[in-house]
Order: structure tokens, then C-alpha cells, then sequence
């Protein structure tokens, strides 16, 4: 039988009575990080402190070197990447609306946009600048 050791965490803890909401979306491989969102604001927590990224929206994933992405909903709809305090907004063909929903340790975004109601599927380096890959064949939804 595996027994596994863990701690949990409560990301989203009542402070003096006051009830607050969060959601956990992402974690790093080490562990250490956790993406997600805090009372409607994109959040990292490394190792259980919580860091509010200063916009609305929701942080989908982090990798081990602290790096987020996700979707800032400050003005819209808008991927972002977020590294050292500094957001770059992911520049997608055609101004669509968009999402980075993965990165891994070599800084690869893995994403989705919205072109003409189809979803395309995306990637893109720290730079923002994303890459369209298209819709898989059969006119099936494509997501990354």
C-alpha cells in the first residue's frame, strides 16, 4: 500500500471573520508553487505565502522558476505571462481573444484563442508573441 506525506494548505483562509475565496489551478513541478486566483485576482503562492499579481483574473499554471500564465481579465480577455513582477500580454493573431493556459520549465506557453467562435491552439516564448498552430483536421476544437 503507498503512503505519501503532504501538507495541506488553505489558500484562501477566513482573516478576522472575513470570508475569502480562492482557487488553486496550476503547481510546479518542485512543488513549491501554486497558480491560481485570490478573491477575483490573478495569485502565485510559493510556499504557502500568497503574492496577488496586481490584476484581475486567474493564473492557470506556474513552472519552477516562478514564471505564470493565465488570463487577465482587467480589460477583456487577455493571456498573460508574468515573470520577476513584470506582465507581458500575449500578442495573438488578428487581436483575438486569448488564454495561456500551461508553461513548463524551458518557458514554453502552451495556449488557446478565440478566432471567428473556433478555438485555435497556441504557443509562445516569454516574449508574448504567440503562434498560431491552427485547428486539428476534421474542423475539431484545438487547445493547448
Amino acid at each position: 500500500m503507498f503512503s505519501a506525506a503532504y501538507t495541506v494548505t488553505d489558500l484562501a483562509p477566513d482573516l478576522n471573520g472575513v470570508e475569502h475565496t480562492g482557487h488553486a489551478y496550476g503547481i510546479s513541478d518542485d512543488g513549491t508553487k501554486v497558480a491560481g486566483e485570490y478573491d477575483g485576482h490573478a495569485t502565485v503562492w510559493t510556499n504557502g505565502v500568497r503574492k496577488d499579481l496586481g490584476f484581475t483574473g486567474y493564473a492557470k499554471d506556474v513552472n519552477n522558476s516562478g514564471v505564470v500564465v493565465g488570463l487577465d481579465t482587467t480589460a477583456g480577455e487577455t493571456g498573460f505571462i508574468w515573470k520577476s513582477g513584470v506582465e507581458t500580454t500575449l500578442t495573438l493573431p488578428g487581436n483575438a481573444h486569448g488564454i495561456a493556459n500551461a508553461i513548463n520549465n524551458n518557458n514554453v506557453v502552451a495556449g488557446t484563442i478565440n478566432i471567428g467562435g473556433v478555438q485555435h491552439a497556441v504557443v509562445s516564448g516569454l516574449n508574448g508573441a504567440a503562434k498560431d498552430l491552427g485547428v486539428p483536421s476534421g474542423g475539431y476544437v484545438g487547445s493547448a
